[in-house]
């Protein structure tokens, strides 16, 4: 249809993302993609599946859940180690206690160089050792951005100030001036 937009890039893109950015900025990786059933979409699985076996590099897909004190075995020392989780409960407390426990369980494999992709959610946890993210090269992909360097999001930042005396929100505030900046002018001018 020619008149339905996608404002939020869908997670294989943003997958697509991240595997653009290992290929150009990781030499020989060795990644480690971690899911559990129920919490990734088959689509997601299925691109990593199809796109890993394109590569020359080493790989493995872990259902974490089934094999959690498999993944140090699947880490390589010679080579730059890359975790990109999945794994989203879709529940703070539990996201919460499985990032803890797998945090817990990266730093522990001090001898390896390890690279951590994962949900911008686990910044959000009131009780995250952000010197273990540190520690482990942290990394998320972010489908939206309120960008304080830009003058026409600043303007609209103020006039939101003034109209409702707090911050806009994360994503939607910012987002919805976004799009209505960008649509209203085109509905004038071409109906």
């Amino acid at each position: 249809n020619n008149y339905v937009f996608k404002i939020q890039p869908s997670d294989v893109s943003e997958a697509e993302t991240i595997m653009k950015y290992i290929e150009s900025k990781v030499e020989n990786p060795n990644v480690v993609v971690l899911y559990e059933d129920g919490t990734v979409s088959n689509t997601l699985l299925n691109y990593y599946k199809e796109r890993l076996s394109k590569v020359k590099y080493t790989w493995t897909i872990l259902n974490y859940k089934k094999l959690p004190t498999k993944l140090s075995g699947r880490f390589m020392k010679d080579k730059k180690n890359i975790v990109i989780n999945l794994i989203d409960r879709q529940k703070e407390r539990e996201d919460m206690v499985y990032a803890n426990g797998l945090l817990k369980k990266l730093t522990e494999c001090k001898n390896y160089d390890i690279t951590l992709f994962a949900q911008y959610s686990w910044t959000e946890f009131n009780n995250m050792d952000f010197a273990l993210l540190e520690r482990l090269n942290y990394h998320f992909t972010l489908s939206y951005l309120n960008d304080y360097t830009n003058p026409n999001f600043v303007s609209f930042v103020k006039t939101y100030r003034e109209n409702f005396k707090t911050e806009p929100d994360k994503i939607y505030a910012g987002m919805g001036y976004d799009i209505i900046t960008y649509f209203v002018p085109l509905l004038i001018e071409k109906g």
